[in-house]
């Protein structure tokens, strides 16, 4: 199942969040990735002058995780970011790993003034 919703928080804002759970037998795991970002817009020059943006994932126990995070303007008045997150589920048992699931998170935001 996948959760995905997007809200503004704030002028100058760039947000999104998604969240994936699922089982594998009695094993119930998930993940979830936040898009979180800024910009900066100059009113006297009509421009977007700068965007910062990261992606934070979060997971249960025994999962590993990769991000990546781009961002950046279109024209001079459209502030955009988006991210990804690949998460591998495993199970260890004495030193051993074995992949349970794996899935990705895909988040973006974009913003025309």
């Amino acid at each position: 199942m996948i959760y995905n919703s997007s809200s503004r928080m704030g002028y100058g804002t760039l947000y999104d969040y998604a969240e994936y759970t699922s089982n594998a037998g009695p094993l119930v795991f998930g993940g979830a990735v936040v898009l979180l970002g800024s910009f900066y817009y100059n009113y006297d020059t009509r421009k977007v002058v700068s965007v910062n943006a990261n992606v934070v994932a979060s997971s249960g126990m025994f999962a590993e995780v990769t991000t990546s995070c781009s961002y950046g303007t279109v024209g001079t008045n459209i502030a955009w970011a988006r991210g990804q997150a690949n998460f591998r589920v495993y199970i260890g048992i004495s030193g051993v790993g074995i992949t349970v699931g794996s899935f990705s998170l895909s988040v973006s935001d974009s913003v025309a003034l």
